[in-house]
């Protein structure tokens, strides 16, 4: 009789343990997470510098142009992504050498399209080139470049880079030496 109470008590143990087992409950708590990015600037970049080349004096005018490749572009950062908008300008100062001037009304600007190329970020099809430079136009005086009118703009962000011809007529007789200019890209944030 012994023998059964103990194996009897052995089995109430096990009652027991399933019972508590059955009642035992999971708890959930939810916490919120939060993250707040704060918008960054507009910025611009162009290359370094840009080289027409070297050509023999002429009895006529010499109009030469190449395009922008590779790394060598103009682009807009806008981390910022706001409805306001921005655009940007480029100008050329005349080129200067130690026996002469080539007017700065004689280099001009074109792009192929008006598109522009998203190096990273979220493509912006507002994001584009002024159509005024669909045809080469003299940059002498200050053109609106690329640009992204205000209104809704999503929030999106990212680097857009446009690759423009660049085209210079040499004057005939212009006297021999090297030439420098200053090209300026400017952005202004509406």
């Amino acid at each position: 009789m012994v023998k059964k109470m103990k194996l009897g008590l052995a089995m109430l143990g096990i009652l027991t343990a399933a019972i508590v087992m059955i009642n035992k409950t999971n708890a959930q708590v939810n916490t919120d997470v939060y993250l707040n990015i704060l918008g960054g600037n507009v910025t611009i970049w162009a290359t370094g510098s840009f080289n027409f080349g070297t050509f023999p004096v002429s009895s006529s005018d010499i109009t030469t142009g190449k395009q922008f490749t590779g790394e060598d572009y103009f682009r807009v950062d806008d981390m910022k992504g706001a409805d306001s908008g921005w655009y940007t300008t480029i100008s050329v100062t005349d080129l200067t050498g130690t026996a002469g001037t080539i007017s700065g009304a004689n280099v001009s600007m074109k792009v192929d399209s008006t598109g522009t190329q998203l190096i990273t970020g979220t493509a912006n099809t507002n994001v584009v080139v002024s159509d005024t430079l669909l045809s080469y136009t003299p940059i002498n005086s200050t053109i609106t470049f690329i640009k992204r009118d205000a209104g809704s703009n999503l929030g999106k962000l990212g680097r857009y880079a446009a690759f423009p011809w660049l085209q210079i007529t040499i004057p005939a007789y212009q006297s021999v030496g090297a030439y420098h200019g200053v090209l300026t890209y400017t952005i202004i944030e509406n």
